[in-house]
């Protein structure tokens, strides 16, 4: 029943007393790990507003009153890594009545803070969402944004000027649509369906009142019927490491490829804290889908795998570490140099 690819984010649950644990298909993974969850269908969702149908799902026209910017979605982390670019999943976009050109979305990368977003529409109580400041900013035009991959969702990579490090901090990605909205353009982000994140959900939406900018836990502001999460998935830095050991874990995985850059038969060693059947997948720097590996059953532990990556052209890819029932999408760069 489940496939790729929605997947997202729990965040700090660990400031709940009570451990909670998701059930299959829903996409926040809320164990001790906070391990986010895949979505139970590879679908973008329309979804009502009242009796409104508004759009698909973080398209800039699903609110009727029309001051909805953006959303950000969250990653928990524990360890050291260093964000190079954004992994977007978008199959569905289409041009506003003005024909603006130029149009873009806007990409920012946040630090989590305890009073980030709001959590309730009445601005009267706090909670976790983006912090004040972003780490990084980049955008992408509407013309760019490819809808167009035949089998799956649409791959969309957008690679940040500098990377990003945090360090130990939770990650949020925004997605900022403000630019699209005055154009009247849509565009449809892969999510999983709405309910299905177990009320718990960290997804956060920006909001204009006036002048000022708000954001809030969607949840709350649209009462179960935002309670889901969006495909938007930080892309990891390959560190310069030797060994498993040197490598930061990143939702429940640590992988090195070796060597990199590689030119014939590449080593995937990789380690993982779930049992389950896992793959790989490997994406070019443009969005499309190069070569999946099915890597089959895996128990907890370290595990070893030849990768032969001769066939490639020459260039820099992303590699995933992908375990559908678990909801694992761990993703870093790779290069090929013949």
């Amino acid at each position: 029943m489940k496939k790729l690819f929605t997947l997202v984010a729990g965040m700090a649950l660990l400031l709940s007393p009570v451990k909670m644990f998701a059930g299959p298909g829903d996409t926040l993974g809320v164990s001790a790990d906070t391990e986010p969850m895949f979505a139970p269908n590879n679908v973008t969702y329309v979804l009502r507003y009242g009796s409104v149908d508004s759009g698909f799902v973080y398209g800039t026209l699903y609110s009727r009153i029309n001051n909805w910017l953006g959303f950000a979605q969250a990653y928990t982390n524990f360890d050291t890594v260093e964000v190079t670019k954004i992994l977007a999943f978008i199959p569905y976009k289409a041009k506003g009545p003005a024909n603006t050109p130029e149009t873009k979305i806007t990409y920012r990368l946040y630090n989590m803070s305890n009073t980030g977003a709001f959590s309730k529409p009445d601005l009267t109580e706090t909670g976790i969402g983006p912090g004040t400041a972003a780490l990084a900013l980049k955008e992408q035009l509407f013309d760019d944004v490819d809808t167009t991959r035949p089998a799956g969702p649409a791959f969309n990579v957008i690679t940040l000027d500098e990377p990003v490090k945090y360090s130990g901090r939770n990650i949020i990605i925004a997605v900022d649509f403000a630019n699209l909205k005055a154009a009247g353009d849509t565009v449809g982000f892969l999510s999983d369906q709405p309910g299905a994140g177990l009320g718990l959900n960290y997804t956060c939406h920006q909001v204009l009142y006036g002048d000022t900018k708000y954001w809030f836990w969607s949840n709350l502001v649209f009462p179960e019927l935002l309670d889901n999460n969006v495909a938007v998935f930080p892309v990891l830095k390959a560190e310069a490491a030797n060994s498993l050991n040197d490598v930061a874990r990143f939702q429940s995985v640590k992988a090195l490829m070796m060597p990199n850059p590689s030119n014939d038969i590449s080593t995937l060693q990789f380690d993982v804290q779930h049992a389950g059947n896992y793959k790989l997948e490997i994406i070019s720097d443009n969005g499309k889908l190069v070569a999946a590996h099915d890597l089959g059953m895996r128990q907890a532990g370290q595990h070893q795998e030849a990768v032969n990556v001769s066939a490639l052209a020459s260039g820099t890819y992303l590699y995933s570490i992908v375990n559908k029932e678990a909801g694992i999408r761990y993703t870093k760069t790779m290069v090929v140099a013949h």
